[in-house]
């Protein structure tokens, strides 16, 4: 039983030993650095393929094998970097970080956008339209921007309910500007009930 024992945490001491060494080459400025890039673009290839491909049927073939290849490549550059995050961050990291749940999202969108005929109409578009998103997996690069994202959302109630306080007061003020100057203006207030 020991020796099972010695033999399994001698395994699992090297996969641990391997994923750690991914995540230190996941993590490294190098693989960050040349991952931030392909992003934006990813980002500028779909602008110039919404800019110059868009809805006009008269497609350039040339410029649309381009961008086809350059969408290729980010897509599998996105699923190698979702992979080595995946590998890295086994399982629960992997799992408990929402952000995750976005690229991987935008990496299975993008694969069924490369699945899908060229053209295409209605449900097609909307999933080549959400390759578009993939510039938001930006915000996960640097935590600056990370935590003014999170400070925006958290800000979300605050400011609907200053939003609701508004809308109040002006409804108030409506109410109390038809009462006063209904009979001084029936012109203006002709719809008004009186």
């Amino acid at each position: 039983l020991a020796r099972i024992q010695a033999e399994t945490y001698g395994t699992f001491h090297s996969v641990w030993r391997v994923q750690a060494q991914i995540k230190r080459c996941f993590d490294s400025r190098y693989v960050q650095g040349f991952v931030g890039p392909c992003i934006a673009s990813a980002f500028v290839t779909n602008v110039i393929e919404s800019e110059y491909l868009g809805t006009n049927n008269n497609i350039d073939r040339e410029l649309s094998a381009v961008l086809g290849g350059f969408e290729a490549f980010y897509v599998y550059i996105f699923t190698v970097e979702l992979s080595f995050n995946f590998v890295s961050n086994f399982f629960w990291v992997f799992v408990k970080d929402a952000w995750n749940y976005l690229d991987a999202l935008v990496v299975a969108v993008s694969w069924v956008s490369l699945a899908l005929p060229e053209g295409g109409v209605g449900t097609i578009k909307v999933v080549r339209l959400l390759r578009v998103f993939r510039v938001i997996r930006v915000i996960k690069r640097f935590k600056s921007l990370r935590r003014i994202v999170k400070a925006l959302l958290a800000s979300v109630i605050p400011v609907s309910y200053s939003l609701m306080l508004l809308l109040l007061a002006t409804a108030i003020f409506a109410v109390v500007a038809v009462d006063t100057m209904a009979e001084d203006e029936p012109v203006e207030f002709a719809g008004s009930p009186r």
